[in-house]
């Protein structure tokens, strides 16, 4: 199961690639990357261990402010695809706690979404899938 380890970033150069190099010295592959800060700021690494990693950032003198589990799915890739998948997950009241388009390619789109209630948010949104990795 991917994860999305959020750790604090400070606004200077090089802060992200000493998070970037304490996970490649523990063997730990980066899947994707989003960050954004302004002063200081958070940086999301989606990767396979997350607990693992989380260890492994804060051992190296990192903050780590919060890991979650993350589903892996295939949508559309077409107008409209992704606002149908947030629409019905609001609609049952539940909550994403993070979400990123991690590509496009083929009429499909990779999306890396965080949320509650994780089982019953993918039974409510099953029909909309092309695939589906968990």
């Amino acid at each position: 199961m991917p994860w999305d380890v959020q750790v604090m970033v400070d606004d200077r150069p090089g802060a992200l690639a000493e998070v970037a190099a304490s996970a490649a010295e523990a063997g730990i592959n980066l899947g994707s990357v989003c960050a954004v800060y302004e002063g200081r700021g958070a940086a999301h690494l989606l990767v396979d261990e997350g607990l693992h990693a989380a260890q492994v950032l804060e051992a190296a003198g990192h903050e780590v402010i919060g890991t979650r589990e993350v589903f892996l799915v295939q949508i559309e890739n077409r107008p409209g695809a992704l606002a149908e998948v947030t629409r019905r997950l609001h609609d049952a009241d539940v909550g994403m706690r993070s979400m990123r388009i991690l590509h496009r390619q083929a009429g499909e789109a990779m999306v890396a979404i965080s949320m509650d209630r994780s089982d019953e948010a993918m039974r409510l949104i099953d029909d909309l899938l092309v695939n589906r990795s968990s």
